[in-house]
Parts: C-alpha cells; structure tokens; sequence
C-alpha cells in the first residue's frame, strides 16, 4: 500500500527525498529504510521511476546510543551539582 501510494505521488509530480520507513527483508526481518523515488521519461516518452532504499539500521541504533550516552552524561553532571 506504502509502495503505491509513493508510486502515484512520484508520477503527480512529487518525488520521495529521504522518507524514512521499515521494509521486510526477503529473509523476513524488517529494518528501518530511507527511500528516494524520482519519475523518469525515457527519450522514447515512457515514464519510469528510479528507486533507492537505504538500509539506515545501525544508523539509528547509532542515533539511540548517542541520545542515550548524553542523557547519562546530563543526570550525572545535575547530580554534581
């Protein structure tokens, strides 16, 4: 439903620039995404779109950590004082 939905708003005109979602992975498992999709019209007049799918996973745990290691180091500098 996503996919389509990104499909008809790319070909109307708007492309998808870094929106962040889960995908499945064939295996099954999901992990977060980031998607680009921009319309193309070959020289012969055809529309096409181009796709990429970023896997941002470790991205985002990376982001967590860090939020996490900021706020430990916030309550002990409040604590000190």
């Amino acid at each position: 439903e996503e996919f389509t939905r990104n499909l008809r708003r790319v070909f109307e005109g708007d492309p998808v620039m870094g929106h962040e979602t889960i995908r499945l992975r064939k295996d099954g498992t999901t992990f977060d995404a980031q998607l680009w999709t921009a319309a193309l019209t070959t020289a012969d007049g055809r529309k096409q779109c181009l796709s990429i799918v970023a896997d941002v996973t470790r991205r985002k745990l990376d982001e967590a950590a860090l939020r996490e290691s900021e706020e430990r180091q916030r309550l002990a500098a409040e604590a000190g004082e």
